[in-house]
C-alpha cells in the first residue's frame, strides 16, 4: 500500500524553494521521526545538486531562446546576484552559508543556480551546497523539534 503522507513528504522536498524546509515540519506534523525525515530530506536535497546542474547545462540554452522564459531566468539571475551578494566574499563558505539559511530561496536550487551563474567549480560548489543543505536540515530539524525557538 500506497503511503500518501509519506510521498507528499518527498514531493516538498524536492519543490523547488521549498525543499526540506517544508518537508520536515510537513512529516513532523504527520508523526515522523523528525531525525529519520533529517537524514532522508537532506540526501534528497544533496542527491538533487548534480541533477540541477545537468538541468542546468542542457535545458537553459535551449528554453532561454523562448522570450518569456528568458525573462524568467534574467530575473531568477538578478535576484540570485541581489540575494548572493552578502556572501559573494566569502565564496564556498559564503555559498554553504547561503544555502545553509533555512528561508525560502536560499536552498539547494538557488545555491547550484548561483554556482552555475557564476561559473564555480562544480566539485567545490558541490561540497558547500550539500554543507549549506546539512546545515539547514539541521536548523530546521531542531526547530522542528523543539530544541531551539525562533518565537
Amino acid at each position: 500500500m500506497v503511503d500518501w503522507r509519506l510521498l507528499q513528504v518527498i514531493f516538498l522536498c524536492v519543490l523547488p524553494w521549498v525543499e526540506l524546509r517544508g518537508a520536515i515540519p510537513l512529516g513532523a506534523a504527520y508523526n515522523y521521526n523528525v531525525y529519520h525525515l533529517f537524514i532522508g530530506c537532506v540526501i534528497i536535497d544533496i542527491l538533487l545538486i548534480p541533477l540541477i546542474f545537468l538541468f542546468l547545462d542542457f535545458v537553459i540554452p535551449i528554453v532561454t531562446k523562448i522570450d518569456f522564459v528568458d525573462d524568467l531566468y534574467q530575473y531568477a539571475i538578478k535576484r540570485a546576484r541581489k540575494n548572493y551578494k552578502k556572501y559573494e566574499k566569502y565564496e564556498m563558505i559564503g555559498l554553504a552559508l547561503f544555502v545553509g539559511i533555512p528561508l525560502p530561496g536560499t536552498g539547494v536550487y538557488s545555491g547550484t543556480l548561483i554556482a552555475y551563474i557564476f561559473g564555480l567549480k562544480r566539485k567545490k560548489a558541490f561540497f558547500s551546497i550539500a554543507l549549506g543543505a546539512l546545515i539547514a536540515g539541521m536548523i530546521v530539524t531542531m526547530i522542528t523539534a523543539g530544541v531551539i525557538s525562533i518565537f
